[in-house]
């Protein structure tokens, strides 16, 4: 034993870097010393140096591997290849669907739209279709009620989930004062509890209120911003595009909160990574949307929660988008698009006038309408709305008195345009409301 040094104190990386510093400070010394000349000591000098950087490069290599060696749920070689960026997935046909309910002795099961396959979950997984206002409450761990109250109603119409998961719930309990949220010492006490679940979404090609074509892009993007948009997850990797084996698109991001120094499931962690994975499928109908919740930290394989992270990574190889056969599909799904346009339109239109027409006149709200040419430009910018109300057969008596006011007020007498919009905008207690 080196003298003043207890090997039993070296246990990690820094002072296995302090022990080497003083060894090869003291041979470097001890050499240069018993050096017959400048050329050995020079020599001494670099070996030492070259020594050294090289011994920095495998202790900083060996600290990197050690970050990231948390499991994620997709990085897998059988899932992805890299080098050819492909995902391997094989599409399935509808016949082939009518004619297996076995794949490789492994039960499967449809998509609720009919648009993919899965295999089924081990028996003690919940299987689960929910609404997607549903399935927004329960992701954010909100009450339904204030769900419905806080989102659009037309979420009303979205297609329903899919979700597996686990029946095991994953408590990991904050240490106020010690636990590290992404880098920062944030107090907290509430537990935390985290389910491994996977909820697959069908997004509509042709989606509200526009019914217009929509990329795969399009839809993963908003999905990816909302989430961040949360402020509590960074990227772990940056979005990637891939293809599967059959051309269709893939669009891949991994998402996490990083935890130190807490409890999971009562055992302390130093590290744990609260992920989400979202994985976008380009589809013939509908695209479908993978999305992942599941924790991982260093010495997961050796824990009872890798049995659920390994079941999430088979249900994700397994997922087999079907095949269009009937071509004739797609041109269905266009006229039906077209059609929930036309009816879209004839059930908001009013609707549409009274926003536009209410956001116009708060902007007006405090123009001086007795300067000629303030009260000119709001004729102007009113102007169309009279059109827009004759083309939709709009009848309110309201609206159409402010209307007549417009021709007065253009040949000078502006008194009644006056005394309509200041009406509009006392009215209801200071709200404006034309319905």
């Amino acid at each position: 034993m080196i003298r003043g040094i207890n090997p039993s104190k070296i246990n990690n990386l820094y002072s296995l870097l302090s022990v080497f510093l003083i060894v090869v400070e003291g041979v470097i010394v001890l050499w240069i010393s018993k050096a017959e000349g400048s050329l050995e000591r020079i020599i001494a000098g670099i070996t030492g140096v070259v020594l050294f950087i090289i011994f920095l490069i495998l202790v900083l290599n060996s600290k990197r591997e050690h970050e990231i060696n948390i499991p994620t749920i997709i990085d897998k070689g059988d899932i992805i290849d890299a080098a050819k960026g492909i995902i391997r997935w094989s599409d399935i046909s509808e016949d082939q669907i009518k004619k297996e309910t076995m794949s490789n002795n492994i039960p499967r099961m449809g998509g609720i739209d009919g648009l993919y396959t899965i295999a089924k979950p081990p028996s003690d997984w919940i299987i689960d279709e929910l609404s997607h206002i549903e399935w927004l409450a329960e992701f954010q761990k909100m009450d339904l009620e204030i769900a419905r109250q806080i989102y659009p109603s037309f979420i009303e119409n979205f297609n329903k989930v899919l979700r597996l998961k686990s029946y095991k719930d994953i408590s990991i309990l904050p240490i106020p004062g010690k636990t590290i949220i992404d880098g920062r010492n944030y107090p907290s006490a509430l537990e935390i509890l985290c389910t491994p679940r996977l909820s697959i979404l069908s997004l509509d090609k042709y989606p509200y209120p526009f019914y217009k074509e929509r990329s795969l892009e399009y839809h993963f993007i908003i999905n990816v911003s909302q989430l961040l948009g949360l402020g509590v997850l960074s990227i772990r990797k940056s979005p990637s595009s891939l293809v599967t084996n059959t051309n269709r698109e893939v669009k891949i991001v991994e998402l996490k909160q990083e935890l130190e120094n807490v409890f999971v499931n009562n055992e302390m962690v130093e590290r744990v990574d609260n992920n989400i994975a979202l994985i976008g499928i380009e589809g013939d109908l509908k695209d479908q949307l993978l999305l992942i919740n599941y924790l991982s930290y260093p010495k997961l394989e050796e824990s009872q929660e890798n049995f659920d992270f390994q079941t999430l990574q088979n249900l994700i190889r397994s997922f087999q988008p079907v095949e269009l056969v009937n071509k004739e599909k797609k041109k269905e799904m266009i006229a039906i698009s077209d059609q929930s346009y036309i009816e879209m339109l004839e059930s908001n239109s009013d609707k549409i006038l009274y926003i536009e027409l209410e956001f116009l006149l708060t902007r007006i709200k405090n123009w001086d309408l007795d300067d000629p040419k303030m009260r000119l430009e709001a004729i102007r910018l009113l102007r169309p709305f009279e059109d827009f109300a004759k083309i939709i057969d709009l009848e309110n008596d309201d609206v159409n008195m402010l209307f007549e006011s417009l021709d007065k007020a253009e040949k000078g007498s502006a008194e009644d345009f006056k005394n309509i919009i200041e009406s509009i905008h006392q009215s209801s207690n200071g709200t404006i409301s034309l319905e």
